[in-house]
C-alpha cells in the first residue's frame, strides 16, 4: 500500500501562496493558506464587524417581548441548558447576560443518569416550583414536545434556544429560536448553542437599549464552539477567533482563566487546540461524572479565587475520567482490518464515558466508531467519527433496521440508544461499507501537501497553531510513509519517536499509542513541544 491508496492532497494555489508570502506569512502558512483559497490573512478569522446582525435568527423578535418583560415586570427566568461544554458554556452565558441586563434567574442542567439529554418534564416542573415564570432552553429543547406542554401547562412562557435539528412534530413554545429553522445557507446555520445564546443576549440588549460590552460573552461562545465540532465557516471563524482574542489577552471570565491555565499557564498563544485538548474536557469532565454543578460554578464564579477552586475539581474529574478510559479501553480487542465500523459494548462501562471511548476508537483505527453502556433495560450509546463522515446520517440509515430507541446529534457525534446492541452493529457496518462503495474512500481522507523539513520553523507552526481550524476549514494535516526510529515510550500510554520520509526528519509523539511499526503510513499535526521548544509531528491516525 501507498499514501496514494488513502489520501487526496489539497494542492495550494502558486499566486496566492506568493501572494500571502508577501503579506509576511511564512512559506508554511501561505502554503496551507492557499490550499483553502484563502487570499489574505485577514480571512482566516473575519472580523467581529462582520457578523450577521441578531435579527437574522428567525423567533428572536418573540424571543426578546418574552424576556423583556420578565425583566421589567421582575419575574424569574430559569435557563435550562445540557451537560456538555456546549450546553453549559451556553447556560452560563444566558444566566451572566440576563444578571447582567437586570433579570431573576435560576439555571437547571439535567442529570446525565436521573434525566438524559435535554429538557424533562421533571426539570419543567422543579423551575415552576423554584417560582420561574420563564423557562428559558440553551442547546436543547426543539425535540422536547412532552416536556415544554407541561411547562406551559404550569403556567411558564417557553423559550426555546437551540441548535439541533429540528424533529417533524416542533414543541408548542412561545418561541423558538433555531439556526436550523431557517435556509441551510444561511450564515447563522452552523452556530452552536453557545452561539444562539450569545445572539439571544445580544438581541435583547439592543431591546433594552443596555450600554454591556458583547466581548464579555466571547471566550464562552469559543469554548462552546470548539468543544460542540461545529462547522468552522466565516461567523464560527469570527466568534471563536473573537474568543480566542479575549483569552489571550487576559480579558477572559474567571472560570475560563482558571480552566485554561490549567493546561498552558502562558495564555499568549493560547489556540483552539488547547480549548480541544484542555478545556473542553475539563469541562465536559463534570457532565460525564453527573457532577455539571461544579461547571458551572466555575463558568460563573465572580472572581479568581472561587474560579481556581472549581478548575481545580474540574481538574480533579479529568484525571478520573482519564483512568476509567484507561480502563474501559485496556479491555477492547482490536477491531478486525476488514471492517468499515466499530461497535462496542461493555455493561460496566459508565454512560458519561462513552463519546471518548468513542473517539478514542475513531481517532486510532480511522473508522465510525459507536461505544456502548447499560442503563436499566436499554444501552446507551455515543459516536464518533474522522473527519469526512456524516455519521448522523450513518447512523439514520441503520436505525431504520430497527430496534434503535432514539438518536442523535451532528455530522461528526452522535447519541444512540437501542434495545440491543448486536443488531445495531450489524446495520451500521452495512451502512458504513455501503457509504464508502457510494463515496470512495479518498474524497473522505483529504490532507495537505506534505511541506520540505526547511519550511517547519518554530514561527510557522505557532503562526498556524494560532488560527482558527475546524470542520470545513480544517485543521492543517499531513501524511505520508514514514520509517520510525528512536522509539521510546512517555508514561504509560505515549510514545516519541523520530519520523523520516517525504522529505521530512522531525522528531514525533504519538498519544495513546505504545506500540508503533518501524514503517508506518501515518497522518499528522504540527506543534511545538513544550520542552525542547522545537517543532514536533504529532501523530493522528496509523493507516499501515
Amino acid at each position: 500500500m501507498s499514501v496514494s491508496d488513502f489520501f487526496v492532497v489539497r494542492r495550494g494555489c502558486d499566486s496566492l501562496r506568493r501572494k500571502l508570502q508577501e503579506e509576511g506569512l511564512p512559506p508554511l502558512v501561505a502554503r496551507v493558506l492557499s490550499a483553502r483559497n484563502v487570499s489574505a490573512a485577514r480571512d482566516v478569522v473575519p472580523p467581529l464587524s462582520s457578523l450577521p446582525p441578531p435579527s437574522a435568527l428567525p423567533g428572536m423578535e418573540s424571543l426578546c417581548d418574552i424576556l423583556a418583560d420578565a425583566i421589567r415586570n421582575e419575574k424569574t427566568i430559569c435557563v435550562v441548558g445540557d451537560y456538555d461544554a456546549d450546553g453549559m458554556c451556553a447556560t452560563a452565558l444566558a444566566v451572566d447576560g440576563l444578571r447582567q441586563l437586570g433579570a431573576k434567574t435560576e439555571w437547571r442542567i439535567p442529570g446525565r443518569l436521573r434525566h438524559g439529554y435535554g429538557l424533562h418534564k421533571e426539570i419543567a416542573e422543579d423551575a415552576f416550583a423554584a417560582g420561574a415564570s420563564v423557562l428559558l432552553t440553551v442547546d436543547n429543547g426543539v425535540s422536547a414536545v412532552d416536556a415544554v406542554a407541561r411547562a406551559k401547562e404550569l403556567g411558564m412562557k417557553v423559550c426555546v434556544t437551540d441548535h439541533h435539528l429540528p424533529p417533524p412534530i416542533l414543541p408548542e413554545a412561545d418561541c423558538i429560536v433555531n439556526p436550523r429553522l431557517g435556509a441551510d445557507d444561511s450564515a447563522m446555520a452552523n452556530i452552536t448553542g453557545a452561539g444562539v445564546a450569545f445572539y439571544a443576549v445580544a438581541a435583547l440588549r439592543r431591546r433594552l437599549d443596555s450600554p454591556m460590552e458583547m466581548n464579555r460573552f466571547l471566550d464562552l461562545v469559543a469554548a462552546g464552539t470548539i468543544a460542540d465540532c461545529a462547522p468552522m465557516d466565516a461567523t464560527n471563524r469570527a466568534l471563536v477567533g473573537g474568543g480566542l482574542l479575549q483569552i489571550r489577552r487576559g480579558a477572559a471570565r474567571p472560570g475560563i482563566a482558571a480552566i485554561a491555565r490549567t493546561g498552558r499557564p502562558d495564555l499568549a498563544n493560547f489556540s483552539c487546540r488547547d480549548i480541544s485538548h484542555s478545556v473542553a474536557p475539563r469541562i465536559n469532565a463534570a457532565g460525564r461524572l453527573d457532577e455539571s454543578e461544579v461547571a458551572m460554578r466555575c463558568l460563573l464564579a465572580e472572581n479568581k479565587r472561587q474560579a481556581s477552586r472549581a478548575a481545580a475539581q474540574l481538574s480533579e474529574m479529568n484525571d478520573r475520567r482519564k483512568e476509567i478510559v484507561g480502563e474501559m479501553m485496556a479491555q477492547i480487542v482490536a477491531p478486525l482490518p476488514s471492517a468499515e465500523s466499530i461497535v462496542e459494548s461493555n455493561p460496566e462501562c459508565p454512560p458519561g464515558v462513552t463519546g471518548l471511548v468513542a473517539g478514542r476508537l475513531a481517532d486510532l483505527y480511522g473508522r465510525p466508531a459507536v461505544a456502548f453502556a447499560k442503563v436499566n433495560d436499554v444501552w446507551r450509546g455515543s459516536g464518533r467519527t474522522p473527519p469526512g463522515r456524516n455519521l448522523y446520517q450513518l447512523v439514520k440509515r441503520a436505525a431504520k433496521a430497527g430496534g434503535v430507541v432514539a438518536f442523535g446529534g451532528h455530522r461528526q457525534a452522535v447519541g444512540v440508544t437501542v434495545r440491543e446492541v448486536e443488531p445495531f452493529a450489524r446495520a451500521f457496518e452495512k451502512c458504513c461499507r455501503s457509504d464508502k462503495s457510494e463515496n470512495g474512500e479518498l474524497s473522505h481522507r483529504e490532507v495537505d501537501e506534505t511541506p520540505p523539513s526547511s519550511e517547519i520553523t518554530k514561527e510557522a507552526v505557532e503562526c498556524l497553531n494560532a488560527m482558527v481550524w475546524g470542520e470545513g476549514f480544517a485543521r492543517p494535516m499531513f501524511a505520508g510513509a514514514f520509517s520510525v526510529s528512536a522509539k521510546r515510550t512517555i508514561g504509560r500510554e505515549h510514545s516519541a519517536m523520530r519520523l523520516r520520509g517525504e522529505g521530512l526528519d522531525l522528531p514525533a509523539l504519538a498519544f495513546f499509542r505504545r506500540e508503533i511499526a518501524d514503517e508506518i503510513i501515518a497522518t499528522f499535526s504540527l506543534s511545538v513541544d513544550s520542552y525542547t521548544h522545537r517543532p514536533t509531528a504529532v501523530i493522528e491516525t496509523v493507516l499501515a
